[in-house]
């Protein structure tokens, strides 16, 4: 009778345990969050900035297998995301874009935020999305320094009035002086090496894509087809490659010193950019075909802070 008893007593206890361990594990658990492969990207146009994203999304939602989100740019992760806290919550993020049901035809969809290129939070996004496709656009650095400085000055967001060369002058010193530099718009989003480097940590190559900017506009065609093959998409060609926030011409130009002391740093970086392109990754692009300065004698300060970056 008492082992009865015992019996009828420890059932409804032992469920009482077992109850208590999944709530906990719903509520407290450290585990990344999982998302439905019905829901969320299939891909990421990552950036860089001014690097031709705007275009090569717009070229991208005219195929008739894609369809993105409500806008191109969401700036989740960059601004809406800090440290696992979600200001606007992770199924915000999942309903910017179309879902995938059974009776739905086969599409892809995607966003293209520059922001996430230099973001501080690959792992999260590695952790929600493990299989998303990667897409990262590379513009010669000086040309997008500059291009990033005029977008700024343009948008009231440089608060900074001294001229640029002043200015660009302090960012290349701040960057010398520091073993690895903080985040600025313009030299250090131009060290490509070091972005792709940390994002490979999380991501195989055979689901990164990068692309030279001069290459998409010089032959637009054939580089948006790539990209769709990348996608595992059929070829698609568009009527017409219209170039998207095309910059306005104004007076703002980098003075040849400036120019020549920046070719000077950016050079043993984008040498080992072409390195790991070519004899990393397989990837057959030609820096120097497409303008850039891959064979300046590097600096000592430059070698020392790109081993501190790998």
């Amino acid at each position: 009778m008492n082992n009865v008893i015992r019996h009828v007593i420890k059932k409804p206890l032992n469920m009482l345990f077992i109850f208590m361990n999944i709530f906990s594990q719903f509520c407290f658990s450290t585990e990344p969050i999982t998302v439905p492969l019905n829901k969320g990207p299939d891909f990421l146009i990552l950036g860089g900035v001014k690097c031709g994203t705007t275009s090569l999304f717009h070229y991208l939602k005219e195929h008739p297998n894609i369809r993105v989100g409500k806008q191109k740019e969401l700036n989740f992760f960059n601004k809406h995301f800090e440290k696992s806290t979600y200001t606007k919550g992770i199924e915000w993020y999942l309903a910017q874009f179309p879902q995938k049901n059974l009776d739905s035809d086969f599409f892809l969809t995607g966003e293209g935020t520059p922001g996430y290129l230099a973001g501080s939070e690959i792992q999260e996004i590695s952790s929600l999305f493990p299989k998303i496709k990667l897409i990262i656009l590379l513009r010669n650095p000086i040309d997008r320094a500059l291009s990033s400085y005029k977008m700024r000055i343009r948008q009231n967001e440089e608060q900074d009035t001294r001229l640029i060369e002043e200015l660009f002058t302090e960012k290349l010193i701040n960057f010398r002086s520091t073993t690895v530099s903080e985040w600025d718009p313009y030299i250090y989003e131009g060290v490509y090496v070091s972005l792709i480097r940390s994002w490979r940590k999380f991501y195989p190559d055979n689901q990164l894509l990068i692309i030279c900017s001069e290459e998409l506009f010089a032959n637009p065609n054939k580089v948006v087809n790539d990209v769709f093959a990348f996608l595992e998409l059929p070829t698609f060609d568009l009527k017409k490659y219209k170039i998207f926030n095309k910059e306005p011409n104004n007076e703002i130009t980098l003075p040849s010193d400036l120019r020549e002391r920046m070719l000077e740093f950016y050079a043993p970086y984008n040498q080992e950019l072409q390195i790991l392109l070519r004899n990393e990754m397989h990837i057959d692009i030609d820096l120097a075909f497409f303008g850039w300065d891959v064979n300046a004698e590097p600096e000592t300060e430059n070698i020392h802070i790109l081993e501190d970056l790998k």
